[in-house]
């Protein structure tokens, strides 16, 4: 049963401004590349993890593929992948990319990258590759996807609470979400799609469901629900 009570509280989650703070999403043991950290303007901050994010898919484009279809929201599966953290890294070459951002903005810069945090970034390069406008819903679509869950059953269990709420967004209003990964990484403008998508995001909230509604994550639930409804098929195939 959806709660009919959230919508105040997706409203006020989404209206909450990004703390300037360093570059450094959340780090997996085994998959980091650093340098001296120093903090920098959320929204340059965005623009140089969107930069980024583009040369490690374009590095690659094959093997984001892949990290997508062999992966859920919450685990990747590097055993069938035949792969690991660190050679991800080095097959996307990542500090390749970093070293691009860093010239660029003529400083010392911290990244720290793991594999579930890169899932999201890849699906919204992919999806965006494959799609230059907002598709449309196919006639007969149904809101509950057919997925696989790769992680332990504790892992899948919270994977499978993530995609259901990332399927149903992308299945209510495809428009908006799509226009959320067209805009940059906490700038205003993604603040403003987020907020766009309020009401899809209380009607698919499940009462008693826990996830965390700031714009970053959203946009990380919306990637993952348009790759998964509008490109993983087509990926598959290239």
């Amino acid at each position: 049963m959806r709660a009919a009570n959230v919508f105040a509280v997706v409203l006020a989650l989404l209206s909450a401004s990004p703390a300037p703070a360093q570059l450094k999403p959340e780090a997996q043991t085994g998959s980091r590349i650093e340098t001296k950290p120093v903090k920098i303007d959320p929204k340059r901050a965005g623009l140089v993890m969107k930069n980024f994010a583009r040369c490690v898919y374009r590095a690659n484009p094959a093997l984001a593929v892949r990290l997508l279809a062999n992966s859920d929201p919450v685990s990747i599966d590097f055993a069938t992948m035949k792969t690991s953290p660190q050679k991800l890294n080095d097959a996307f070459g990542m500090a390749d990319c970093l070293g691009e951002e860093m010239g660029a903005l003529s400083l010392g810069m911290g990244l720290k990258m793991s594999a579930t945090r890169l899932r999201p970034l890849m699906a919204e390069e992919d999806y965006l590759f494959q799609h230059k406008a907002a598709p449309a819903l196919p006639e007969g679509a149904t809101e509950t996807l057919n997925r696989s869950y790769v992680g332990t059953e504790k892992n899948a269990a919270r994977a499978r609470s993530l995609a259901e709420f990332a399927d149903c967004i992308v299945f209510r209003d495809t428009v908006h979400a799509d226009a959320l990964l067209r805009t940059a990484p906490n700038s205003n403008e993604e603040g403003a799609a987020a907020r766009g998508l309020a009401p899809s995001l209380g009607a698919c909230l499940v009462q008693g469901q826990t996830i965390e509604l700031t714009a970053p994550a959203v946009r990380a639930m919306v990637a993952d629900g348009l790759w998964t409804r509008y490109a993983k098929m087509a990926g598959a195939v290239r």
